[in-house]
């Protein structure tokens, strides 16, 4: 999607509630992270103006647990000026203009019309629309996928944002490695990739298994450790593209995601690989 905003500048007193803010836009499958920061893009204030989520036409059937339960609260995020949002199934908490305006209600049943949930209140004689697609958004900043596309006006202004955990999208299942720095592996060699809730990374690389760990920031997806098992490799090629594989996974640092079931991990130094989900 379109919309973009540049860094939060905040009060040190929100810096940890706004931080990570982001913007949509669609990601350029050959862009590279610039000074560190993976696949960020821009897009002028005309372009974020001339779009608008559609309009509401029938109520639709139960709410996603995702979207604010007292189990894991839904919160998005958008900056230029900064905001975040926070829904736990009861209460809706809404920081506005880097925290210059503060707004707390009980969570209103959102109507659910062409896969879009709009909640529609009055706060302290402020009229907010809160409207959530589930659609990948990408945080202009760090590139960081998040499983929703957030917007909300406020007497009128418009601000718009990502929503839900970038977790989410990275599942429990199994990503096929496809390219190490631009290149295919070779026919033979099946690379796997999988991420754990709990912060393990592990999976099968050209001749050996490897594990490790990652954690997720608001930023950023980090990877350590990485260690493999110690088989010799059939020949001297599949030897040089596992030990090229685990030094850029060893490394990496970036996330971003072009689309659904599509992976791209990168390294400060410009390393880069790219998986796509195991059918």
């Amino acid at each position: 999607m379109n919309q973009i905003f540049g860094h939060c500048l905040l009060p040190v007193s929100l810096s940890l509630l706004l931080v990570g803010g982001c913007a949509t836009k669609d990601l350029d499958p050959g862009a590279q992270p610039p000074d560190g920061a993976a696949d960020g893009v821009s897009a002028s204030a005309a372009e974020i103006a001339s779009e608008s989520l559609p309009e509401a036409s029938e109520a639709a059937p139960e709410l996603p647990t995702d979207l604010g339960s007292a189990e894991k609260s839904f919160i998005a995020r958008g900056q230029e000026p900064g905001w975040m949002l926070r829904m736990n199934g009861e209460r809706l908490r809404l920081l506005a203009e880097y925290g210059a305006v503060e707004l707390e209600a009980d969570q209103p049943r959102p109507d659910v019309l062409d896969g879009i949930y709009r909640y529609s209140l009055e706060i302290d004689g402020k009229s907010l629309t809160i409207e959530v697609l589930e659609e990948l958004c990408a945080d202009i900043a760090t590139g960081m996928p998040y499983p929703y596309r957030v917007r909300y006006q406020l007497d009128g202004q418009t601000r718009d944002g990502c929503g839900g955990a970038t977790r989410d999208l990275l599942g429990e299942g199994m990503w096929h490695v496809v390219t190490v720095n631009g290149s295919a592996l070779a026919g033979r060699q099946t690379v796997t990739l999988s991420l754990e809730e709990q912060g393990r990374i592990f999976g099968q690389g050209p001749c050996n298994r490897y594990t490790g760990t990652y954690r997720l920031t608001g930023e950023r997806l980090i990877v350590s450790g990485v260690a493999a098992t110690r088989m010799a490799c059939p020949d001297a090629d599949w030897a040089e593209a596992e030990q090229r594989f685990l030094q850029v996974l060893g490394a990496v640092q970036y996330l971003s995601m072009p689309e659904h079931g599509r992976l791209r991990l990168f390294t400060p130094d410009g390393g880069r690989l790219e998986a796509i989900r195991a059918p």
